[in-house]
């Protein structure tokens, strides 16, 4: 029997949100999914399908 999960993109941002909060890295202030494409690259936005990217608040101070 095969097994199909579908996250919606509301789903993937709550679990990074409570991700970060879990592990006390900080709050997201705000998180942004694009997509990416499949080229072999040292950086994980140029290969990957997609990717996330977040700022985080912690400590009142902002960091993307």
């Amino acid at each position: 029997m095969e097994t199909k999960l579908i996250l919606t993109e509301k789903d993937i941002k709550r679990a990074i949100e409570e991700y970060l909060i879990g592990t006390n890295q900080g709050k997201a202030k705000s998180i942004r999914l694009e997509k990416g494409n499949n080229d072999v690259s040292a950086d994980p936005r140029e290969y990957s399908a997609f990717y996330a990217e977040v700022e985080l608040e912690v400590e009142g101070e902002g960091i993307e």
